[in-house]
């Protein structure tokens, strides 16, 4: 199993390996699924929804600390700030 950036993943390196982790992915026996539980399939998702997350807490802040910006500027300085915070923790772990 590799670990990314972006979660953990299968990786294969011959034909062999790789029609393995199909199957282990996508159908197989139950043990076989328990063993690649881990493997998160939709992290784009999370990424978006703790996006609004971080949005929706540091939002009000950010208008006490910059007043006068349009609500496009504030979210462009939130998600800078989130890729900076994104990146600490993969850092971090």
């Amino acid at each position: 199993m590799l670990i990314t950036p972006t979660g953990p993943g299968l990786a294969a390196s011959n034909i062999d390996d790789a029609l393995d982790a199909l199957s282990l992915t996508t159908g197989g026996d139950a043990e076989a699924r328990k063993t690649v539980a881990g493997i998160d399939r939709h992290p784009e998702r999370r990424q978006k929804a703790a996006l609004a997350a971080y949005e929706d807490k540091r939002l009000p802040e950010l208008k006490q600390e910059h007043p006068g910006l349009r609500l496009q500027q504030y979210k462009d300085l939130i998600y800078k700030e989130f890729q900076k915070v994104q990146m600490l923790r993969l850092f971090q772990s």
